[in-house]
């Protein structure tokens, strides 16, 4: 069965109406219709897709409005071991500090697209905004102590959302070693230094992993880019 935050997503595409099957052993079946993707993994994100999710009126910003995307609560998910005391450092200098699991997912887009500025590790809360028809915030990504998903940078992208990605270079002290939940010790003062730099920033500098990017209207129209590549 569907979760709650799922049946509300549905329902907000207007899909909650359709009976769906989970099927979780092997099943046979006389035909099978395949449609052709929407999305790729860190490939591709065609405009009809785009356009048909993001169904979402955002907030009107509020000019001055920080939010911190909090990880702190969910344990071992990956990210800083030391995450609650830069939300206190930056709670201290007029940050909403934002646990986005527990609110609904209107609520989540409401609190988020009224921002000017979001901020915080990279986590599937940054994924929500794909529900939004267009996002004016500003956003600045920390990245976990390991590779950053290049999804985190397509989506911004396609979206033409303003992001700056801040590398765990230098900002982690130490981590632990498996892959996708490592959680690492952040340097504070000067994670908090370089935040506060971009805040103060009038424009972002678009993230460099952006640049190899491409639109595509459909998935028809991805298959003949890379045709055309080999």
């Amino acid at each position: 069965e569907y979760t709650s935050y799922q049946y509300e997503i549905l329902d907000m595409l207007d899909l909650s109406h359709l009976q769906a099957y989970m099927i979780r052993t092997p099943t046979k079946f006389s035909k099978v219709y395949v449609s052709e993707p929407g999305y790729i993994l860190a490939r591709a994100f065609c405009i009809k897709h785009i356009n048909r999710i993001g169904v979402v009126n955002p907030e009107k910003v509020e000019i001055g409005k920080k939010t911190y995307v909090s990880r702190s609560k969910l344990e071992k998910r990956g990210g800083a071991k030391n995450e609650i005391v830069l939300e206190n450092k930056l709670r201290k200098e007029g940050w909403n500090i934002f646990h986005p699991q527990d609110h609904s997912v209107a609520h989540q887009l409401k609190e988020l697209s009224s921002s000017e500025t979001i901020c915080g590790i990279a986590g599937s809360a940054f994924h929500s905004f794909i529900l939004l028809k267009e996002l004016k915030s500003r956003i600045i990504l920390i990245s976990r102590p390991m590779d950053l998903p290049l999804d985190f940078c397509l989506l911004p992208f396609v979206k033409r959302i303003e992001q700056v990605v801040v590398d765990f270079s230098g900002l982690y002290r130490e981590c632990e070693s498996h892959f996708f939940l490592r959680r690492g010790l952040l340097d504070i003062e000067k994670l908090v230094g370089k935040i506060n730099s971009l805040v103060d920033e009038s424009c972002f500098e678009c993230s460099e992993q952006e640049d190899g990017f491409k639109r595509f209207g459909s998935y028809s129209e991805y298959v003949d880019w890379l045709d055309a590549s080999s």
